[in-house]
């Protein structure tokens, strides 16, 4: 009975942090831009939870935090629920094998995930689609975009952490 309780509160949190992550992304005002670009926090969230979670509910998180990312972002689901739900997977896998989640291993994975999406993203949708001045878009919003979601990724793994641990 304790247990239960105990994963439902866990549960409770990274969905709780989920909705709060969700807003300030998709606002303009909380969460100010650098250098042109502002981070995907819920793809930082996803990643942290598989690296901690067993496979289903890393699944499940990698699925939804990609929903809302597809909506925040460009208003159309696909790309990143598909995505996340893979590299999510692809983590939990690792982690569940190889690794032990710490904090260098995780951040290490973070940051070769959050580059491999959004390298993939901007493939696809900008340089594949013939956007004009597609190099210039990537050196002024992809590239800080990527930093900035990678270094989100750092909170974010403690704050993780600390719920998988204590709850």
């Amino acid at each position: 009975m304790m247990r239960a309780s105990r994963t439902f509160f866990r549960f409770f949190g990274y969905s709780l942090l989920l909705i709060i992550l969700y807003v300030f992304q998709g606002s303009g005002f909380i969460i100010p831009e650098i250098f042109g670009g502002r981070p995907l926090m819920l793809i930082s969230l996803a990643l942290c939870i598989a690296s901690f979670e067993n496979t289903l509910p890393s699944v499940i998180f990698g699925a939804l935090c990609g929903v809302l990312t597809d909506i925040s972002f460009d208003g159309s689901i696909g790309y990143f629920a598909f995505a996340l739900t893979i590299v999510c997977y692809a983590e939990n896998f690792v982690f569940s094998k190889y690794f032990v989640p710490s904090f260098v291993t995780v951040i290490v994975f973070s940051f070769a995930a959050v580059m491999t999406v959004m390298l993939i993203y901007y493939l696809l949708f900008v340089l594949i689609a013939g956007l004009d001045s597609g190099c210039v878009l990537f050196v002024r919003h992809y590239i800080s975009r990527i930093l900035y979601t990678f270094a989100v990724t750092i909170p974010l793994y403690f704050l993780t952490a600390f719920l998988n641990k204590n709850l």
